[in-house]
């Protein structure tokens, strides 16, 4: 059930405003499908108890529904910068495949290095809570500088607000991983980190939908302002390839479809804003848990299998 809900919703997103319009019959079929799957999947999980995929008990713990959302909207933002500024960087900005690649360093050197520094940080200094809330700020206002970026935004800036992106994702990504088994009992740790999981899946399948929605339909609004005699078909047959791009576009349209790009790559970031601050929000719900007291705490209980013989 809760797979049929899944897949609906991921065609009604991929199919609306393209194959079908989104007050078609298929789309709105689709729509209420999933939302009857996932009703369905609800009840039965209700009603089986402590014995359903995703006990009710589970979802009564604030920390483990904070880090489900946590988990899905950075998943979220994360993979619009990831598989959106490669676009930009072809696209608008005429770079080759692999000069795109070199391009993300800044971005991705960013987010391990920082990844591991939050972990090492998290273990001295015992809290998250302040980690993930300077990182998830971070990645907000990094995504938002995001939005601005145009075909003459200088290699300064966007090196800078991928760096800035790559920070704040580093150190709020091990904050989740930490919360949860601080905040559960040994029997639910293993069940609250697979639902967590599944926030990741979830938030990477509806955003990468969502982000395509968004771009599909700005692009074809924004060629009839910027290249009204640009063909809407050849521009999305060509793609995001430079190389591409500048071979079957016309030279005197390709100033026009490079700012419709442009523009149209803005409002997914727009998007990717919104996740990073939603998840923002969420952060301040995973809880001000003392990780060291609770280690000290399980390190001082006396071993219970030992027998009185031989603890004499």
């Amino acid at each position: 059930m809760f797979a049929g809900a899944s897949t609906m919703l991921m065609l009604a997103l991929q199919w609306g405003g393209t194959t079908y319009a989104w007050g078609s019959a298929v789309t709105i079929g689709l729509f209420c499908g999933s939302a009857a799957s996932l009703t369905a999947y609800v009840a039965w999980s209700w009603n089986r108890g402590d014995e359903s995929l995703i006990p009710p008990v589970l979802l009564k713990q604030r920390v483990v529904i904070a880090c489900f959302f946590l988990t899905l909207f950075m998943i979220g933002s994360a993979l619009m910068l990831s598989y959106w500024l490669p676009v930009y960087f072809q696209a608008v900005l005429g770079q080759s495949p692999i000069g795109s690649g070199v391009s993300m360093l800044p971005n991705i050197l960013a987010s391990v290095v920082f990844s591991i520094a939050g972990g090492i940080i998290i273990s001295k200094v015992g809290y998250y809570l302040p980690q993930a809330v300077i990182g998830t700020a971070l990645l907000t206002v990094a995504t938002g500088l995001c939005s601005t970026f145009d075909p003459y935004t200088s290699t300064g800036k966007w090196v800078g607000y991928q760096f800035l992106a790559g920070v704040g994702r580093g150190l709020m990504q091990q904050v989740p991983y930490t919360a949860i088994p601080h905040s559960c009992s040994q029997q639910m740790i293993p069940i609250a980190m697979s639902f967590m999981v599944l926030g990741q899946y979830i938030g990477g399948s509806i955003f990468l939908a969502l982000s395509n929605v968004v771009f599909s339909s700005s692009l074809e609004s924004l060629l009839r302002v910027y290249a009204p005699k640009a063909d809407a078909a050849t521009v999305t047959a060509a793609g995001a390839s430079a190389a591409d791009m500048r071979t079957f576009i016309p030279a005197e349209q390709l100033t026009g479809v490079i700012k419709a790009y442009s523009l149209s790559i803005d409002r997914v970031f727009y998007l990717g804003t919104g996740s990073a601050a939603a998840m923002f929000l969420a952060t301040f719900f995973t809880g001000w848990i003392d990780t060291r007291g609770q280690k000290d705490k399980h390190e001082s209980v006396p071993d219970e299998s030992s027998s009185p013989k031989e603890k004499a």
